[in-house]
């Protein structure tokens, strides 16, 4: 026999969502053993989320644009027909609104820095950042600052995303004015 169908529209594997989400899932098959599908999505942070069954075998969710939604969602899809045929969708997906936050550490409580502890620029994201450039200026002197040379990057790879790290040279910092440092 052939196997339920399993359709899944508003995500796909492997996407990232910037925007407003709309998920919808229908089963279809005529021999569809009432209450034998599982719909299970769960977010690495939120958990599991209870998905709305709207008439028949349609299932449909809309996450609010609310921060909080931010996360790494897996989708599992499992159908069976009266004549056993199983059919299985799995579907990894990241809903992404806030991009990437920071924080500098280093700085003295005024502000100033010193030189006395490395200044440190630290990049959370969900998702990987392939690419990145740290200009730099200093009394109106702008520069591209050189990985290795001006800055260490390192990556650390965690449940909630990613985490960047750049460690930027001290020597950078030993002329007395303002500093402007730009990721981009």
């Amino acid at each position: 026999g052939t196997k339920p169908e399993i359709i899944v529209e508003g995500v796909e594997d492997g996407g990232i969502y910037n925007d407003t989400l709309q998920l919808k899932i229908g089963l279809s098959d005529n021999n569809l053993e009432q209450n034998q599908e599982q719909v299970n999505l769960v977010g690495n942070r939120n958990g599991r989320i209870e998905l709305e069954r709207q008439d028949g075998m349609m299932y449909v969710w809309e996450p609010s644009m609310d921060i909080k939604m931010d996360d790494a969602y897996y989708l599992h899809i499992q159908a069976v027909d009266q004549a056993g045929n199983i059919s299985e969708k799995e579907i990894r997906f990241w809903i992404n609104r806030s991009g990437s936050q920071y924080e500098l550490e280093g700085l003295e409580e005024d502000g100033s820095y010193t030189g006395k502890r490395p200044l440190i620029l630290e990049e959370s994201n969900l998702n990987h950042v392939e690419t990145c450039t740290l200009m730099y200026v200093w009394n109106g002197e702008t520069r591209i600052l050189e990985e290795g040379t001006d800055y260490i990057r390192s990556v650390l790879l965690e449940n909630s995303g990613m985490h960047y790290q750049y460690v930027l040279d001290t020597g950078l910092f030993t002329r007395v004015g303002q500093y402007t440092v730009t990721l981009l």
